[in-house]
């Protein structure tokens, strides 16, 4: 189902037209038309990840999704562990609201089978961007 973000205020007008309006509710809205932005995301760690390797460990690498990209750091994984420190850092370019769903996604490294995903989360880009705490929120 589609989704709509909104704000509205009711307030009555005052019966002689010639009277002044109330105040203007919403002055600083955003721009309505889409806004091309520069997403960076920083991995820094995971924590407890769920083993997946007969070791009781994990090889765990990031997988991102925006729209029609995806970024797969499989190259980058980390052996061995079930809290591994990434301290990466990957930049992609969105089109809000258009491309607003960021999936971020943690699978363990197999050589020989099939990557298995440990886990995921999906980060609602057009929230963030309308939040009033901008892009400095975590």
């Amino acid at each position: 189902l589609p989704s709509i973000q909104g704000s509205f205020k009711i307030y009555p007008l005052p019966e002689d037209p010639t009277s002044s309006l109330p105040p203007a509710q919403f002055r600083q809205l955003p721009p309505s038309e889409p806004q091309v932005c520069t997403v960076r995301l920083y991995v820094v760690r995971a924590l407890n990840l769920q083993p997946k390797d007969r070791n009781g460990l994990c090889d765990a690498y990031i997988k991102l999704s925006l729209g029609k990209v995806t970024v797969d750091d499989r190259e980058g994984y980390v052996p061995n562990t079930l809290n591994p420190v990434f301290g990466r850092m990957y930049q992609l370019s969105a089109i809000i609201p258009l491309n607003k769903d960021l999936k971020v996604s943690v699978y363990d490294y197999d050589l020989v089978s099939q990557d298995e995903k440990i886990g995921e989360t999906v980060i609602d880009l057009e929230n963030r961007f309308l939040s009033r705490f901008g892009a400095r929120c975590g």
